[in-house]
């Protein structure tokens, strides 16, 4: 009963049920105090009986509880997207499939226009750069990317199906070119390439940039086996049944993503060596993705997005119908305006080796050998070679 009542207590505050301002002050003390009274008040029985017993019973769960006391009572001040917002360049819109979007956007003078999608846990930001140099070619109309739902400082939506990872605000925000270029990275690439099929299939003339794409590139294309189907939706089904179960993700999630470090090492550890010395630049990306920790409901929406992802994978291995082959099939159409694709990954990439994109490569080759599928493999870049370096140049000529 003591163990339930703290928890309701817990929920409460969590939720905004009691001011936290109200009961608690933000002290080292006060840390320590309340965690000793919240682990020794679940063992207050054993007290009685053997005190011994209930101050090692303590000592092993007073962490935990001094974590969720800190984590759930003096949880970071929050804010509207619309107060975060870095630069002119960046601004909040609404579409037609989703409300308040943060975009990043730069107008250039040509007829093509370019739409970027960022990798999970990134946001627009990661393509700042890239954006503003395409934005001055002559053939470019206007570059522009947006937060993916449950990133960024995008508004995170109450319906859980609007997390699914798909090309909806993409094409609702060049809906008006007669010309596109997708570019999509890493987790994005799914997202770029389901966008670039759909305006193709409408009738714009599309082309695609893939760089460094988590698109799990198979042996062959096509369905998976029945024995690999039912293995993997049963695995992809109970870990969406964990993801959904939210209060205890939502303080796992806190306490990772707030950690003063976080950033810088996870950047780390997914940069090449090269651009992994260069701290500054590291840094000054880590405060970009670290941006999104501000905005009010942001472990709820990171976790939402990934219980719906897991649930479009499930329902992807249960029709067979993949992203890799939904684009061999546009490529190797002749009625389909989508004909030019483009992958970059860099060499010592560790968390999407740069054998996957060589047989995505291979692949779209071999179904659509009229297509134009090229590789750029870029020395000493890990997985965000457009973070790590200069691909304006490479992707600027790919577009002309």
């Amino acid at each position: 009963m003591r163990l339930l009542l703290l928890l309701r207590v817990a929920a409460a505050l969590s939720s905004g049920a009691l001011p936290p301002s109200a009961v608690y002050k933000p002290t080292e003390t006060g840390d320590r105090a309340l965690s000793w009274l919240a682990a020794l008040g679940v063992f207050a029985k054993l007290v009685k009986r053997r005190p011994a017993a209930a101050v090692v019973a303590g000592l092993l769960t007073q962490p935990l509880a001094a974590g969720i006391t800190r984590d759930l009572l003096r949880a970071p001040v929050l804010a509207e997207p619309v107060t975060l917002l870095p630069d002119a360049n960046s601004r909040i819109v609404s579409t037609k499939p989703l409300e308040g979007v943060r975009i990043v956007a730069y107008e250039g003078r040509g007829a093509v226009a370019v739409h970027a999608s960022h990798g999970f846990g990134s946001t627009a930001e990661s393509f700042q750069e890239l954006l503003e140099a395409l934005s001055v070619q002559l053939n470019v109309a206007s570059v522009i990317a947006h937060d993916h739902p449950g990133f960024g400082l995008t508004k995170r939506p109450s319906q859980r199906h609007k997390y699914m990872l798909g090309g909806d605000v993409a094409l609702a925000l060049t809906r008006n070119a007669s010309s596109v270029v997708f570019i999509g990275h890493s987790m994005g690439a799914v997202s770029a390439t389901d966008a670039a099929v759909r305006a193709a299939e409408a009738g714009t003339r599309t082309a695609l940039v893939l760089i460094a794409p988590a698109i799990v590139a198979g042996r062959s294309i096509g369905p998976p086996s029945v024995k690999r189907r039912s293995v993997i939706a049963r695995a992809v089904g109970a870990l969406t049944k964990l993801v959904v179960t939210r209060w205890p993700f939502r303080i796992l999630v806190r306490r990772l993503v707030l950690a003063k470090d976080f950033w810088p090492r996870g950047l780390g550890a997914t940069y090449g060596e090269r651009a992994r010395q260069d701290t500054d630049q590291l840094n000054a990306y880590a405060k970009r993705y670290a941006r999104a920790a501000g905005v009010v409901g942001w472990e709820r929406g990171l976790l939402a997005f990934c219980a719906a992802r897991l649930e479009q994978v499930l329902n992807a291995l249960l029709t067979g119908d993949s992203i890799e082959a939904r684009l061999a099939r546009a490529l190797r159409s002749a009625y389909i305006p989508l004909d030019r694709v483009l992958v970059i990954n860099g060499e010592d990439d560790a968390l999407v080796p740069v054998a996957n994109a060589r047989r995505l490569v291979e692949n779209l080759r071999t179904s659509a050998p009229a297509a134009s599928v090229e590789l750029v493999e870029i020395a000493g870049a890990g997985h965000c070679p457009h973070e790590e370096g200069d691909v304006s140049e490479i992707v600027g000529n790919f577009i002309k």
